[in-house]
């Protein structure tokens, strides 16, 4: 009976280690774009001690995350409307933003991501707290994501905000 009990122990424990190393070599595609979104709030926030060499590598890194032909329409925060096409106009909008020495601060406290296509493409409806400049006020933005699988790999096609609490 003991002996018993010790396989069925060791059979749990080797399924559970099993189950473990499967998520960690083979993610879901939810939980890949959970990390797409967390390097894109790692990458949107420019501290004021960084040197200006790795700020425009991390912008450049930031523009590499999003399609060629990408579209991002932001609206309400304190510049106005914002829109940009493709990944060109993005990343001259991220380096007049942050290339200069500004100060951003982007974090994500909640988000929801949704499969669609045939796990092809996906969405994130996004709460993001930006802050633009040393003491600037923090707004809440709500932002819906769009995301295309090309390659294998997960990239942003749209950014747009959405004009009412949905979350």
């Amino acid at each position: 009976m003991v002996r018993l009990l010790r396989i069925a122990v060791a059979l749990v424990v080797v399924g559970a280690l099993g189950w473990l190393l499967a998520q960690a070599f083979f993610p879901s595609d939810k939980s890949r774009i959970q990390k797409l979104l967390t390097k894109l709030e790692r990458r949107a926030n420019y501290p004021p001690t960084e040197s200006a060499l790795v700020r425009i590598a991390r912008i450049n890194q930031l523009a590499g995350m999003f399609d060629t032909n990408c579209v991002v329409i932001i609206d309400g925060l304190d510049q106005g409307g914002v829109t940009l096409t493709g990944r060109d106009d993005l990343l001259q909008r991220a380096l007049a933003l942050g290339g200069a020495g500004g100060v951003v601060s982007v974090t994500f406290p909640q988000t929801a991501v949704t499969l669609q296509g045939g796990s092809t493409q996906a969405s994130a409806e996004v709460a993001a707290t930006v802050r633009v400049g040393a003491r600037g006020p923090d707004s809440l933005v709500l932002l819906r994501l769009g995301f295309e699988k090309l390659a294998g790999d997960w990239v942003i096609t749209k950014v747009e905000t959405i004009k009412g609490p949905r979350m």
